[in-house]
Order: structure tokens, then C-alpha cells, then sequence
């Protein structure tokens, strides 16, 4: 039996603008909360925690949904982290949600996945 992970989505960031705010001014995440980014195609790049108050997880997935790998940035931390290789999706979560639920790349690969639900925005 595969174990699912229930995640609420706060926002999704889909345009490039949305994107590059991600959770600046944001308040921080609630228990099993974070922003979901897709992009339109699969791609390289950084991400880092400028204006973000609290640290949080970051996770690079692949176009197929597979976990590429978790990096974690500390609040306001201005030095970006990167993916392990082109990332179509990356989900944003409070430090230690992928550790506190036992999500790791061959878990993820193999037998995990994360169940998405919106919900409402609060800004």
C-alpha cells in the first residue's frame, strides 16, 4: 500500500511574476501547508528566502513528479539553492515537513506520493 502525504496548497505560482515573489511578506506556513510552483517547461535555476520570515524546504520534482532533491534556506537567506537537475515543478513547505513525513528521493520514487489540495489564499 503506497502512502499518501496530504499537503494544502496556500498559492500556486504558475506566471513568471508569481514565481519570483513565491512567499515574499508572506506569514508563515501552517502545519502541512506550502505554495506549489510549476513551470511551463522543465528547467534550471535557483531559489532563495529574500523578505521570507521563516525557513522552509524546498523541494525540485521532476517533469514525471519525481523528487530530485530538499534543500532547506533559513529566513531571509540571500543565497540561492538549486536543483539537482531540471525541475518542472518545486513545492515550498515549512523546514522539516519532507523529513517530519519521511519523503525521501527513493520514497518518492518508489511508493510515496504528495496528494495536493488548494485551498483559499490569504494574503
Amino acid at each position: 500500500m503506497k502512502k499518501t502525504h496530504k499537503l494544502n496548497i496556500r498559492f500556486t505560482a504558475t506566471s513568471p511574476n508569481d514565481q519570483m515573489k513565491g512567499l515574499m511578506g508572506q506569514n508563515k506556513l501552517k502545519t502541512n501547508e506550502g505554495a506549489l510552483f510549476i513551470f511551463g517547461e522543465p528547467k534550471s535555476g535557483n531559489f532563495w528566502n529574500k523578505n521570507v520570515s521563516f525557513s522552509i524546504d524546498v523541494g525540485f520534482f521532476d517533469v514525471k513528479g519525481n523528487l530530485l532533491n530538499v534543500e532547506k534556506l533559513v529566513e531571509e537567506q540571500r543565497y540561492p539553492v538549486f536543483g539537482a537537475g531540471e525541475y518542472k515543478y518545486v513545492i515550498e513547505t515549512n523546514s522539516g515537513w519532507f523529513k517530519k513525513n519521511n519523503i525521501k528521493i527513493q520514497i518518492i520514487k518508489r511508493s510515496s506520493y504528495i496528494y495536493i489540495q488548494p485551498s483559499k489564499c490569504r494574503w
